[in-house]
């Protein structure tokens, strides 16, 4: 269809009543001819004159049309190449230690002589390895298993372990295990795996070390710390130190190639600014120094109108471009093609429903949110009365009780009055009386 937001292009029509009425005869035709032209009345979708740029998003102001596309800076990757030819292997044995943006480390041990492609086998490997962290805390002999009785150890039946640390997600972690009469090892190991939700698995090695390791690979926060106490009497020694015995990992998103000159590089496969890694080594035979290795993010405009860049995705932040998202993976830069956006019916559709429904920015939402606050001043405004008013009836109240006092007291005062009265009158008549 030439418009592609026109139904009646597709044989959907608007019928008298006003419902929608579909002529079946034009609408096959379409989609068997041109079904992607069909997609397209509902969809958001659009077509580039260079291949390397290409459609990733809309937003809720984005308008359907021409947009001529220049870059100032394609995205790259944290990359670095080697100086030294190793077509003859490497000159001498070095560490080669890779860490990469989120602080994950891969080292390796490099020997003299190696070939290049022996050395980017090793960093390949090493790359793509998953590690589960592992803890170490010493303090019994060697020897000792699983089976050991904790008496043997100096262990006493009423002894006290605190078992402290960190999940591997950063959760506080905090227990006491008391040893009770004819214990092992493996009870001690049983309830430090309860102490972490059975979400490490502890042991114990061959040199009497307590071995604490994640049940999953990949980054982790596990730690751990035991305290004994000798409550019933024990002469344990006590437990050492916990140590970091392999660090948690996964899989790095680095890898190692050879030149056609024969040289190392290293990249990065992603792209943009969050893109890094860095290197060390204990010698320099790669011809690579040690440093820090950071990619860009992908710069320029989209239809003239101002944009930013994360990673090769460019998105249009200004005017009829706001939200539009393009993936540019080229590295030309300058006027690299122009981009055709078409919104279907369905897209604006939900463009609408977003601006009316949105949670949190929605008309809808908003509408709620004042008539919330309205509930709320009005609510605040009638608790403000009310109290007002119990304040003046508790004011009305205390007069009213004085008031009743005061009438109380008059009253007596009447009574006294006429008592005293009647004494005068009758004091009065006796006196008449005797004369």
């Amino acid at each position: 269809p030439s418009n592609e937001n026109s139904l009646v292009l597709i044989g959907v029509t608007p019928d008298q009543t006003g419902h929608l009425s579909i002529d079946s005869t034009t609408l096959n035709s379409l989609l068997s001819s041109n079904p992607d032209a069909v997609k397209n009345v509902f969809a958001a979708s659009g077509t580039s004159t260079n291949n390397a740029l290409s459609f990733v998003n809309y937003g809720s102001n984005t308008a359907s049309g021409s947009y001529a596309v220049n870059i100032t800076q394609a995205a790259t990757q944290a990359s670095v190449t080697g100086s030294t030819v190793l077509t003859g292997g490497l000159a001498g044995a070095e560490s080669v230690t890779v860490t990469d943006g989120s602080g994950q480390q891969a080292a390796v041990n490099l020997t003299a002589g190696q070939s290049l492609s022996s050395i980017v086998s090793a960093l390949n490997t090493e790359f793509g390895k998953t590690y589960a962290q592992q803890l170490s805390v010493g303090g019994f002999a060697a020897g000792t298993t699983s089976a050991t009785t904790l008496s043997s150890l100096g262990l006493n039946a009423g002894d006290t372990i605190a078992i402290s640390g960190t999940s591997r997600t950063g959760a506080a972690v905090s227990s006491t295990y008391t040893v009770a009469s004819g214990d092992t090892v493996a009870s001690l190991l049983s309830a430090i795996q309860y102490a972490y939700n059975q979400q490490a698995t502890a042991t114990v090695d061959a040199a009497g070390n307590i071995v604490l390791t994640d049940n999953q690979s990949g980054q982790s926060s596990l730690s751990l710390n035991l305290a004994y106490t000798n409550g019933g009497g024990g002469t344990f020694a006590g437990f050492g130190t916990s140590s970091l015995a392999q660090v948690g990992r996964y899989a790095m998103n680095i890898s190692a190639s050879a030149t056609s000159g024969g040289a190392l590089q290293l990249a990065d496969s992603t792209y943009g600014a969050g893109s890094s890694f860095s290197m060390t080594q204990s010698a320099n035979n790669l011809g690579i120094a040690n440093a820090s290795f950071t990619g860009a993010d992908v710069a320029g405009t989209i239809g003239g109108l101002a944009a930013t860049g994360s990673g090769q995705v460019l998105t249009g932040t200004a005017g009829n471009a706001s939200g539009l998202s393009l993936m540019y993976t080229g590295s030309a830069t300058g006027s690299i093609g122009t981009f055709s956006a078409s919104l279907g019916v369905g897209a604006l559709y939900d463009n609408m429903l977003n601006t009316l429904a949105m949670p949190g920015s929605g008309l809808v939402s908003n509408d709620i949110t004042s008539m919330q606050t309205s509930y709320d001043n009005l609510s605040q405004q009638i608790a403000n009365v009310q109290a007002q008013m119990n304040q003046e009836q508790a004011t009305l109240l205390t007069g009213f009780q004085a008031m009743e006092t005061t009438i109380a007291n008059l009253n007596s005062s009447g009574q006294y009055l006429t008592q005293l009265s009647q004494m005068t009158s009758n004091a009065s008549g006796s006196t008449s009386s005797f004369k």
